[in-house]
């Protein structure tokens, strides 16, 4: 699919998009849904009952916001842990990032769409631990997929507002949310009662609405 800009070289043909962006999908999460997160520990010690020092960290990853609101969406901290006498605590933080979402921003990974699967990524990890001695473990959770090419992008649709990120768009042209192109041909809804059919991997990005 190609958009030609109003400044640049206008085609004399009539341009009709087609989509393979699963634009009559259903949508996947709600906005700053958790995507994953993943926390481990870390510590080793020969005389517990007066020395153990160790490590913890924890990272996670949040969807996109509503649009109007400016969250924390990614955040990784890592920090060094002292026991003295098992009584005694002391934590300072090695790593501590964060990154917020621009308000501005719409819940674009959420909406429907071509998706990006997750589910085939294994987080069980290690978890060994020899009494107050040795402990080494990893654990985490993430959702199964996330949108990669949201309903607007694929069909190019105008305006991108919070409502048309969600609207179902079957057999052709929407008033409320018309296409750049003059028309545009949208797919039929897959046969099932799985959401999972509705949203198909799909990794190709339109460039008018997409970086």
């Amino acid at each position: 699919m190609v958009t030609f800009s109003s400044s640049g070289p206008q085609p004399s043909y009539k341009f009709i998009a087609t989509s393979q962006g699963s634009e009559c999908g259903q949508q996947l999460f709600a906005p700053y849904a958790e995507l994953a997160h993943l926390s481990g520990e870390t510590y080793v010690s020969t005389v517990p009952w007066i020395l153990r020092p160790g490590l913890k960290a924890d990272a996670v990853i949040n969807a996109l916001p509503a649009q109007g609101t400016s969250k924390r969406i990614t955040y990784l901290n890592l920090r060094y842990e002292l026991r003295l006498f098992w009584f005694i605590k002391t934590t300072v933080d090695v790593l501590n990032i964060s990154k917020n979402a621009p308000s501005y921003a719409l819940p674009w990974d959420g909406a429907p769409g071509g998706v990006y699967s997750l589910s085939s990524t294994s987080l069980t990890g290690p978890n060994i631990k020899w009494g107050a001695f040795f402990k080494l473990s990893l654990s985490g959770n993430m959702t199964g997929e996330f949108s990669f090419v949201p309903t607007v992008s694929a069909l190019d649709i105008s305006s991108t507002a919070p409502a048309s990120l969600t609207t179902t768009y079957v057999g052709g042209l929407s008033p409320t949310y018309p296409s750049t192109a003059g028309d545009f041909i949208a797919q039929d809804r897959i046969s099932s009662s799985t959401s999972s059919r509705y949203n198909i991997e799909h990794i190709r990005f339109t460039d008018r609405n997409s970086q």
